[in-house]
């Protein structure tokens, strides 16, 4: 079967949760005493690229019998989002500290229109359509309490509910065309890294010790999926099928325990407290009546990280994929790898890319690019993880003075020389006996005399005498890691956790 239709394949399986719209629904975003709670979980999300803080400067608010203060700082960049399906009203209660407004729907709220309460002012807006809406600041910074939307229900029914200050569930994400992920119970067993049929692949990989396990049903629809167990406060790294870059994902999961709290802390390196990752779950060893949050990137990305905060979680995870040209590195804990691009593509944020343009007689010259061209072997500086690199648009820099070469996956030899780290110093060794070079990866070709070893330029500090370096600090190890009194012969050291070359 070939990619596209396991694709398919994946995503015919995933159906979409329906339930009705009633008049007397409410929801709320309530904004108390530090902290946010959308009831139901879920229904409300806000920018997460934008501020959003608390202020005790936002207090006195007395409101439908509830005493509010620490209210959320409305920020020029803080946004609420929820989207309603019926004809709505839609309540906002501010803070009365200053005369600063607020924007519903990029239309500013006129103070004069709202009720002044104890400490607050508020809103209310009549005959909202259904759709996507949004709250932001107007005039200057404010103080917001809550945000109550309550359905009119045009066109729906009225439930027997007995308890109709309890909302209805609201309606689960539609991931009709997403690939879902979930425990396969013929082909799985439990393991740090589990391959999917797609080709997808899901490890933990803040702890390489633990293993993906299965857990209890969860139903998505009218279909059950068997979950993976999450080992606590692991993070887990998502790698999309090739060919292919994530743009949303939706995790379904329950707790896996009869109490105690637990929330997504990061997703895709943003990190959350619980009130900005839409709460904290409410799903106690309850499959079938799952939480579900939704996380939507701001570009493609080939790989993408998650983890948890508190209780265990058991989860099943829809991913909205789209064909992608983009490349996918790994750069690990030594915080250096070598490249080499298939496309032309862009240096990404919190990476650097370089060539070596000098090869001297203890250390290698670099020249940073911005972009890559096909077939040029690089080496990228950044933190440890999975970054994806987006085809370029247009040319690529030249990169005409390179000296590194690009393995074919058939190098080995004397004379060449490859990036690695070697107790705990990272630089240009020489090969080893009966090693190759793997495909994708670069190398250098030195002639002349043997080097042990070719630092990075701006990595070492070259000192023009031995007294000078053995001066500095009576804790000093050579490159073999064996601490030595003092240096007696030019080479590589440590001294004080520095890297030295002594000439």
């Amino acid at each position: 079967m070939n990619k596209k239709l396991r694709l398919l394949f994946l995503s015919l399986l995933a159906v979409l949760m329906s339930t009705t719209t009633y008049a007397g629904q409410k929801f709320t975003y309530t904004f108390n005493g530090g902290s946010a709670t959308s009831n139901p979980a879920g229904y409300f999300s806000y920018d997460t690229s934008g501020k959003w803080n608390f202020n005790a400067k936002y207090t006195g608010c007395e409101y439908d019998g509830k005493s509010y203060s620490n209210g959320l700082k409305m920020e020029g960049s803080t946004k609420i989002m929820f989207t309603s399906t019926t004809i709505s009203t839609v309540t906002i209660v501010q803070s009365t500290w200053s005369a600063n407004t607020i924007v519903f729907d990029g239309t500013e709220l006129a103070i004069a229109d709202a009720e002044q309460g104890t400490g607050c002012r508020v809103y209310t807006i009549s005959d909202v359509a259904a759709g996507d809406h949004n709250i932001t600041r107007g005039s200057g910074e404010s103080g917001l309490f809550l945000v109550s939307v309550e359905y009119d229900g045009e066109g729906g029914d009225t439930p027997d509910d007995p308890d109709p200050d309890d909302p209805d569930p609201v309606e689960a994400p539609d991931i009709t065309g997403m690939s879902v992920y979930y425990w396969d119970v013929d082909n799985f067993a439990a393991a740090n890294l589990q391959t999917f049929a797609d080709g997808a692949t899901i490890q933990i990989t803040g702890k390489l010790d633990k293993t993906i396990a299965n857990g209890n049903d969860i139903t998505i629809g009218n279909k059950k999926y068997r979950s993976m167990k999450l080992s606590n406060g692991a993070q887990n790294t998502y790698v999309a099928p090739d060919g292919y870059a994530a743009t949303k994902v939706v995790f379904f999961s329950y707790v896996n325990a009869e109490e105690g709290d637990s929330y997504w802390k990061e997703v895709n390196g943003v990190k959350y407290e619980a009130a900005t990752s839409g709460g904290y779950m409410k799903s106690f060893k309850d499959g079938a009546n799952p939480d579900f949050r939704t996380y939507e990137f701001s570009s493609p990305v080939k790989a993408f990280t998650f983890t948890n905060s508190g209780k265990q979680l058991c989860y099943v995870m829809a991913v909205e994929l789209e064909e992608s040209a983009a490349e996918l590195v790994k750069i690990p804990a030594a915080g250096y790898a070598t490249y080499v691009a298939t496309s032309n593509v862009a240096v990404p944020e919190g990476v650097e890319a370089f060539i070596v343009t000098g090869v001297y007689d203890t250390y290698v010259s670099l020249q940073g690019i911005n972009n890559v061209a096909a077939g040029t072997p690089v080496i990228l500086k950044g933190n440890e993880g999975y970054y994806t690199l987006p085809v370029l648009e247009g040319d690529a820099v030249d990169a005409s003075a390179n000296m590194l070469r690009a393995s074919n996956g058939d190098v080995s030899g004397s004379g060449i020389y490859v990036l690695a780290n070697q107790n705990n110093v990272v630089g240009f060794y020489p090969l080893g006996a009966d090693v190759v070079i793997p495909a994708g990866k670069a190398y250098l070709q030195v002639e002349g005399e043997a080097k042990g070893f070719l630092a990075l330029e701006g990595e070492v500090t070259a000192i023009s005498n031995v007294e000078a370096a053995s001066a500095q600090s009576a804790t000093i190890y050579n490159v073999a890691g064996q601490k030595v009194q003092n240096i007696k012969a030019s080479g590589l050291y440590i001294v004080n956790g520095k890297k030295i070359f002594v000439k």
